[in-house]
């Protein structure tokens, strides 16, 4: 006698259909799977005359641009990459800083020797303040509430309170200070120097404690959250990381050509503006070592990241633009999760029903 199993009946029609389920589900995995990009799609947002610095302010997603040719500050949303406004300022507006207490923005006039104090509520110049000769970048200390100004030509940095707009210390340095960055973890302000060093000064008692001699032109620099480290660019194609433990140079980066502005990205990355090639290299904080490149606009300048959204943002000089993208760990390659989910859910529902219709019969 034969016996015959109920599920013989179930045709090959059966078996393809729920078979067909298998890569779409498949498919879904990979969509999930975050994979890193080399070439990023980038936008491009129209700003003014030789964008120079930039600055994100946290407090309403919005990037503020100095254009140094115009005379204005460019704030463009990140919700959808647009300019919402244009401020005048000073002349020749250079170093630009957020103050996320006082929700202002600070702005170095490098050729009228004044710091203009925007307001983000309003996006309007609130106060003019006169510093030295030459301002040229700037740094906010958020445990303190201060700016501190890299005055160049006259060697020195002016000290302003984000309470009342105005100096509350002058600090002389034997060199002409260019850039600065502020450590919350040391309670410091780096800066670097015309004559090869980078200074660092207490904001306890507004005075040099060191100074730390790197060889090169020392430029810009900035801190890196992760690591308490310090990342400084130079003429000589490297950039150096300084130690804030011990102040001393722990690393050496050799970049393929000059590296100018630099800033931290939201895991573990520095991003570098390279003048000559036109390109964002990528370096570990981990390895001390390029791990990305990313083509950009000609002669890409000051750069800032959006931790928020996970983008990033560089001016270019040469286009009187500012590119935006996704850094790559921000991004999918496959887009496309939401609508295989609903495919895959419909499918096995309409097939997985047919099927057990089928055995119900039997």
């Amino acid at each position: 006698m034969i016996i015959q199993n109920k599920y013989d009946n179930i045709t090959k029609s059966d078996t393809r259909a729920i078979k067909a389920t298998i890569p779409i589900f498949l498919a879904l995995c990979l969509s999930c799977t975050p994979v890193a990009s080399a070439e990023p799609q980038i936008t491009t947002v129209t700003v003014g005359n030789i964008p120079y610095g930039i600055a994100y302010d946290s407090g309403k997603g919005e990037i503020f641009v100095t254009n140094a040719d115009s005379n204005t500050v460019s704030v463009i949303s990140d919700n959808n990459e647009t300019v919402l406004a244009t401020v005048g300022v000073g002349t020749n507006p250079h170093g630009i800083a957020y103050d996320q207490e006082k929700a202002k923005v600070y702005v170095a006039n490098l050729l009228s020797n004044t710091v203009s104090v925007i307001s983000d509520r309003n996006n309007a110049v609130v106060d003019t303040i006169d510093v030295g000769t030459g301002p040229h970048d700037l740094a906010y200390d958020s445990k303190r509430g201060e700016v501190f100004v890299a005055n160049e030509k006259s060697k020195t940095i002016s000290v302003i309170s984000d309470r009342t707009d105005a100096i509350v210390a002058t600090i002389s340095l034997d060199s002409y200070p260019f850039d600065l960055a502020y450590d919350p973890q040391m309670d410091e302000i780096f800066v670097t120097s015309s004559d090869s060093t980078t200074s660092i000064i207490s904001d306890k008692t507004d005075a040099v404690i060191s100074t730390i001699h790197a060889g090169g032109y020392p430029f810009n620099i900035a801190y890196d959250p992760q690591t308490d480290d310090m990342f400084v660019t130079g003429t000589n194609s490297t950039v150096l990381v300084i130690s804030d433990g011990t102040n001393k140079v722990v690393a050496t980066v050799q970049m393929r050509n000059n590296p100018y502005y630099i800033a931290s990205g939201p895991d573990g990355e520095m991003l570098v503006t390279e003048y000559n090639s036109n390109t964002i290299p990528v370096i570990s904080d981990k390895s001390y070592t390029v791990v990305e490149t990313i083509g950009v606009g000609k002669i890409p300048f000051g750069i800032v990241c959006d931790f928020q959204k996970g983008e990033a943002f560089v001016t270019i000089h040469n286009s009187n633009t500012v590119s935006v993208f996704y850094l790559s760990s921000s991004v999918p390659e496959f887009p496309f999760a939401i609508p295989i989910l609903l495919i895959a859910i419909t499918s096995l529902l309409f097939y997985g029903g047919q099927f057990c219709k089928r055995i119900d019969k039997l």
